[in-house]
């Protein structure tokens, strides 16, 4: 995303509408990489519906608009699980490498990145246990070329992280949302921001709040342009055979 940002500002200049271009990009490729990723689990209506609500959601709005990498986070994760469950359905190499790729440039990306290598070992150890020895007999030598691809990628930086570790946790400790509930003693604090995820496009926190740690943000839509919203997605799924509803 960086190297993305540094070519564009190379050749458009090094103005604000570049950076959110670049961003931009990222926000419509993380739509088509959900997409695929949700057509090897289910039927294309539930996938297109799934990537439009990734795309009319707050945080997607607002980090496709934005200056900052934020969006590349999302993209890179999705690619991630993508080619993985790809390379375990076709056993093809080169969707493991993919993966290590992608899940290495997740860490190059803000604090919630950093999340995506546990994640991805999580799915694998989810896979050991159902599958079994038969999982490590078949896939070997496919899960060492996903770790070289991610160490290749990343290595150099896992060194820097090892002489200075406040390059890795610097940042994240000090956004950590649990430090906050320890601090303020505040215990329903994550259950309340989740809760704000999903009215964040009719709430209004006001000025007080700290957008680091509210997900909803100022909204992005009135009250108005929200009824239509809500009101097209309710056409859509009632008449489902009318092109007009979908429009």
């Amino acid at each position: 995303s960086l190297a993305a940002l540094r070519t564009d500002y190379y050749f458009l200049g090094d103005h604000l509408w570049v950076a959110r271009f670049v961003s931009t990009l990222g926000g419509l490729m993380g739509i088509f990489v959900l997409f695929k990723l949700c057509r090897l689990f289910f039927s294309p209506l539930a996938s297109l519906l799934a990537a439009y609500f990734y795309a009319v959601s707050w945080w997607s709005l607002f980090h496709s608009l934005s200056p900052f990498n934020g969006i590349f986070t999302v993209l890179y994760c999705l690619s991630a699980f993508y080619f993985l469950e790809t390379g375990l359905r076709e056993g093809k190499r080169l969707n493991f490498w993919l993966t290590g790729i992608f899940t290495a440039l997740c860490l190059d990306t803000y604090v919630p990145g950093r999340l995506v290598p546990i994640m991805v070992f999580c799915a694998l150890m989810g896979f050991l246990i159902l599958g079994r020895g038969r999982f490590v007999k078949t896939y070997w030598k496919q899960l060492l070329l996903m770790l070289a691809g991610f160490l290749w990628l990343f290595g150099p930086t896992i060194w820097i992280i090892m002489i200075a570790p406040s390059v890795m946790t610097g940042r994240a400790s000090e956004l950590n949302i649990f430090n906050i509930v320890s601090q303020t003693h505040m215990w329903w604090l994550p259950i309340e921001n989740f809760g704000r995820a999903f009215l964040a496009i009719l709430q209004d926190p006001g000025k007080a709040n700290d957008l680091r740690f509210d997900p909803a943000g100022n909204p992005m839509m009135d009250p108005f342009m929200c009824m239509f919203l809500i009101g097209g997605v309710v056409l859509c799924l009632t008449g489902l055979r009318n092109r007009l509803s979908w429009i």
